[in-house]
């Protein structure tokens, strides 16, 4: 069933259905950060954003998606915080994309609507305790984020 229904302007590339100019292919590029997480198409699509170019979703155009028997990757592959007592909130590649392109305030703000819609699904119902446990999820987060970053860098 197709969710958006009109056509806008968004930060998210849709790898698999996109046209693009050729000249752009040589100022972007995939960032490997995100091998086998989320984030690298809105990733791909700020790139061409600061840019200075649209990146527009056409409500229009209808395509099948055939989907992977896991969420979108043919292979399961064991995230390196998978066995961490603490799991990180966001995924550690989501808070490096929201790290790279927002403000401090848009990073402090999605901390708190994410932890909002969080608690809601949470077992923990004393609010100090599931901010106690959010705020450990997160600094997790940013740990994984800048050990990804460390490890594409080196």
């Amino acid at each position: 069933m197709q969710t958006y229904l009109k056509t806008a302007q968004t930060s998210i590339f849709g790898a698999g259905n996109s046209i693009i100019k050729s000249s752009l292919i040589q100022k972007v590029k995939f960032n490997l950060n995100y091998e086998f997480n989320y984030g690298e198409d809105t990733d791909f699509g700020m790139q061409l954003r600061q840019l200075g170019e649209d990146v527009v979703y056409f409500a229009d155009i209808k395509i099948d998606h055939l989907k992977a028997p896991i969420g979108g990757y043919r292979t399961k592959v064991k995230q390196r915080w998978a066995d961490d007592a603490i799991q990180p909130k966001p995924s550690p590649t989501i808070q490096l994309l929201y790290q790279t392109y927002f403000t401090p305030e848009q990073l402090l703000g999605y901390k708190l609507l994410l932890g909002l819609r969080s608690y809601k699904n949470s077992d923990i119902k004393n609010p100090w305790t599931y901010i106690t446990h959010y705020n450990k999820q997160w600094k997790r987060s940013q740990f994984w984020s800048y050990k990804l970053q460390q490890n594409r860098n080196a």
